[in-house]
């Protein structure tokens, strides 16, 4: 379920996007109505867009789960993030419940929401500090560095 984002699974998702929503539905067997092999070759199409020598090598199943997408990692931001993307031709279009009865052995991605208290905030920026998670270090620039300067020699000559 983690995939470079060169991949041509990832290709594939990604590029399902451009089509339609009917094109889509049609494509997920959901619209009976259209054409699967026009939708098809359109999406064929797109993904040769950027990869010429792709050939038809769809695996419709992984239309029907969703994958972890690797980020490139040449751009200074996303390494410093060691963060992935999460892509699926599903998520958008049906809820949760409709995932897992249309194939219920794929996981499918919870919902979870965090609630922060305004007091624990500069005691949790401590902490993630600590373990060098900081703006500086997530926001990998220039004027992230200098914030973070600024901000660490304000701090001490307060103190002092």
């Amino acid at each position: 379920m983690i995939k470079p984002f060169n991949s041509d699974t990832i290709s594939i998702l990604a590029n399902f996007t451009r089509l339609s929503f009917r094109e889509q539905c049609t494509m997920l067997g959901r619209d009976k109505s259209g054409s699967f092999h026009s939708a098809r070759d359109k999406l064929l199409n797109y993904i040769q867009e950027e990869k010429p020598h792709f050939q038809e090598r769809f695996n419709y199943g992984d239309f029907l789960r969703p994958f972890i997408v690797e980020p490139e990692r040449r751009i200074e931001r996303v390494k410093a993030q060691s963060g992935a993307f999460i892509i699926s031709a599903l998520h958008s279009r049906y809820e949760r419940d409709k995932i897992l009865k249309l194939n219920p052995n794929i996981p499918c991605y919870g919902h979870a929401r965090f609630i922060v208290p305004g007091e624990a905030k500069e005691q949790m920026r401590r902490e993630l500090e600590m373990l060098n998670v900081t703006e500086e270090t997530l926001m990998a620039d220039l004027d992230s560095s200098a914030a973070a300067i600024t901000q660490k020699y304000s701090k001490a000559e307060r103190i002092d």
